[in-house]
């Protein structure tokens, strides 16, 4: 049996991933178990340096790292982009509701209704569709 990543709006596989015997399961344990040791050892200090590499590297890779997860999931890599609207898939879309324009201090000049200086916050319209989708 091998288990599936789908991608949630079209129902198409992205990934395949087969399953693992019990002798692959018990190395990956003692590894992970192994590593844990090595890792509890560490000091605060140590541990900090080592997750802020990551944290860097993570940030370096993003797109790759948000690509997968956003397919499976959407939205991920839309939470990144410093805009009040963002579109996947789709060109463009409006809602009455939700004001648009500006971002960060830029409050003012908002269009569609007042609600966009309240209280300086900005509001972010996110709308996943399939990339094949009637506009």
């Amino acid at each position: 049996m091998s288990y599936q990543s789908v991608n949630p709006y079209n129902g198409k596989t992205i990934q395949s991933f087969e399953e693992i015997d019990n002798k692959q399961l018990e190395a990956a344990i003692v590894k992970a178990s192994a590593c844990f040791e090595i890792w509890s050892k560490k000091s605060f200090a140590e541990r900090a340096v080592i997750v802020a590499k990551a944290a860097v590297l993570m940030e370096d890779r993003l797109e790759e790292f948000a690509k997968p997860v956003t397919l499976e999931m959407g939205k991920l890599i839309a939470s990144r982009i410093d805009s009040g609207m963002v579109f996947i898939n789709h060109p463009t879309w409006t809602s009455p509701d939700l004001p648009f324009g500006g971002i960060k201090n830029s409050g003012y000049g908002r269009e569609l209704s007042s609600m966009g200086i309240q209280e300086f916050v900005n509001k972010k319209l996110v709308r996943v569709v399939p990339i094949d989708a009637e506009a």
